[in-house]
Parts: C-alpha cells; sequence; structure tokens
C-alpha cells in the first residue's frame, strides 16, 4: 500500500485536473518514502542485529548481500529504461527533460552512487536515489548495531530525540530546508535518520506483542494522527516530526501483531520493489506518449481519466509480472553465486 501511495503520488501530476480534496495528501507524498526508510531499518534490525552483532557475519559479506540483492534487477530496467529513451530520441520523439537524460547520470544510477553527493539533477530512475542512499545506511548499520543493541530502553528513547533533533537542525541551518525535503546530493541528511530510526524502533520494542484488538486501537489512533496533521498542511516542522514519530510508532506497532499470511499478501509484498522500480520509467514513457496522442485527438477529461487510471492498473499488473519473470529469477542466481563464492545468501 505504501508503494501504491508512491506511485500515485508521483502520477498526480498527470492527472487531468488536480482534485482539491487529495492536495493535501498529495502534497505530503514524502510520507511513504519516509515510511520506507524507516522499514528498511527496521527489518535490518531484526533480521541481522543477532548475527552481526555475535560475529556470524562479518561486514564485508553483509554489504555484498544488500548490493547483491538491490543491483541486478535495478540494472535491468535502468540498461531497458535507456535503450528506450534513446531509441525514441532516434525517432524524433525527445523527451521533455534532455538534461535528465544524460550518460553520466545513467552510469551514476547504474552504479548505485546517484545521492552520494555527486549530482543533484532529477535523472532517469529518479526514486532510486532512495536506494543509493540505504546502502550507506547498511553500511553505518552494520558498523553501530552491536554497541546499539547494549543500550537499555531509556538510552534508546534519548538517542531517537537526538537523531531526530540533530537531523532536522543540520537540514536547517546547512541545507536551509525542511528534513522532509532533502533528497538527491542531500538525500544521506533524509535517509540516514529516518532508517535509525527505524533500527532504534525494532530494538525498543523488542519482546513486545500485541494481539489484534490492541493493534487496531493503535493503528487506528496513530494513523487518524497522521491523516490530521497531514490534512492540516502548515508545513511547519512541527508538523513534519509529528508525521514521522506517529509513522514509526505504526510501523513500529504493526511488526509486533501475527496475521495469517496470505498468498495475496505474500506476493503483495514481493512485488512492492518491483513496483518501486518500474512506474517512473513507465509514467516517463507511458503518459509522454498518451500526451501526443492527446494532443492530436483532443480527448474529453472522462476520457483522459480513464486513461490515467489504466496507466496505474497497467503499472501494478507490470510490477508483479516484473516481479515474477526477472526479479526473482535474478535474486536466485545471485544468491546461488553468493553460495559458491562466498558462502553466503541473500536474505
Amino acid at each position: 500500500m505504501a508503494a501504491l501511495f508512491i506511485l500515485t503520488f508521483h502520477y498526480y501530476d498527470d492527472a487531468p485536473t488536480k482534485v482539491q480534496i487529495m492536495e493535501p495528501l498529495m502534497k505530503q507524498g514524502w510520507l511513504a518514502t519516509n515510511f520506507f526508510m524507516m522499514l528498511s531499518g527496521l527489518v535490518m534490525a531484526r533480521a541481522y542485529a543477532n548475527n552481526i552483532s555475535e560475529g556470524h557475519i562479518n561486514f564485508e559479506s553483509f554489504m555484498l548481500k544488500r548490493y547483491a540483492r538491490l543491483i541486478p534487477s535495478h540494472a535491468v530496467v535502468l540498461i531497458v529504461f535507456g535503450i528506450i529513451i534513446y531509441g525514441l530520441t532516434l525517432f524524433g520523439f525527445r523527451p521533455q527533460h534532455p538534461q535528465a537524460f544524460t550518460l553520466h547520470g545513467w552510469l551514476e544510477q547504474l552504479t548505485l552512487v546517484y545521492s552520494w553527493g555527486f549530482e543533484d539533477t532529477p535523472a532517469w530512475n529518479l526514486p532510486t536515489w532512495t536506494i543509493s542512499s540505504l546502502l550507506i545506511c547498511y553500511a553505518i548499520y552494520a558498523l553501530v548495531i552491536g554497541h546499539l543493541k547494549k543500550l537499555s530502553l531509556g538510552n534508546l528513547v534519548v538517542l531517537l530525540a537526538v537523531i531526530l533533533i540533530s537531523a532536522n537542525l543540520f537540514s536547517h541551518y546547512v541545507f536551509h530546508r525542511r528534513m522532509v525535503e532533502l533528497a538527491l546530493q542531500f538525500s544521506l541528511g533524509r535517509a540516514i535518520p529516518f532508517f535509525m530510526m527505524g533500527v532504534i524502533a525494532e530494538l525498543m520494542t523488542r519482546g513486545l506483542m500485541v494481539n489484534k484488538t490492541q493493534y487496531f486501537i493503535w493503528a487506528t489512533t496513530f494513523l487518524a494522527g497522521i491523516i490530521f496533521f497531514a490534512y492540516e498542511n502548515t508545513n511547519s516542522v512541527f508538523n513534519d516530526n509529528a508525521i514521522l514519530l506517529l509513522t514509526c510508532a505504526f510501523m513500529a506497532i504493526s511488526s509486533r501483531v501475527t496475521f495469517n499470511e496470505t498468498t495475496i499478501t505474500k506476493e503483495m509484498g514481493k512485488a512492492s520493489y518491483s513496483l518501486f522500480l518500474v512506474h517512473t520509467p513507465i509514467q516517463i514513457i507511458g503518459f509522454r506518449i498518451l500526451k501526443i496522442i492527446e494532443d492530436r485527438l483532443h480527448l474529453p477529461e472522462i476520457a483522459l481519466w480513464g486513461i490515467w487510471f489504466t496507466m496505474i492498473a497497467f503499472s501494478i499488473a507490470f510490477a508483479f509480472m516484473f516481479q515474477k519473470y526477472v526479479d526473482k529469477p535474478l535474486s536466485q542466481i545471485t544468491t546461488k553465486l553468493l553460495k559458491r563464492n562466498r558462502k553466503v545468501a541473500i536474505a
């Protein structure tokens, strides 16, 4: 659902008209991105905290696993995307913003160093700045998790507050922006705090279990708070941090309740990464072609809305197919290679 929110947020710029009731929420599109960064921290803490701190997996193996999990499918999308863009250019269909499709930017994205301070121009598959940033987050996490595990609950609360306050001050006085607005060459100032919030949330709630009734009460409360502050729409630092803390709390409490998995929920979880990877190339190529058709046919607004919803449905369907026929096989191949050469497996 978070991945779908990111897709809708990005596609909203291509909607036929702006829907007034949706405007406040769409202006908070950074919510889902921050959620994913926090979730990455929580998942890493749950999956690897013991193995890393107890020496069962070393820094090099851990980073190799993360890089090997992220880059194959990302590379496939970017390579195909590049071929299509340059192919369309040869036929006279130049992209609307040619400066965003340079070979230099393509290479930086391909190697996942795009957000490490080298570039500040939106380029190619723009959302991948987050997974580029996460590689740095993974490295920091692997180096500090052993120390964090030893902290008491009180110290973890203090550390969470210090991280959040420091990140806000750093963003304001160094970058002159709200923390939630940082991206591209400043993205680490946004990604690292959110990732570490997820790590700390996992450590703070170790051993906590909630039943479904308790979960629905707390989750509804947290979500109501998020919606309230989002629709208040003051763009204030207080609102930003209230939303961040409520999102972190919602994520943490959601990880402490057990629901029966189904085939559908498993496939949705697997396809979320694929949806994240493919939706922007589909948007750039698909809506560019549709804009050319629209200019020639002068379609009515209802038809344009039909096309817009069709693009969303197509992107979701394509993500499921991409996960099944590209991401899953590539993950299996890299797992076998790592087991054979380094005796590690991708989680």
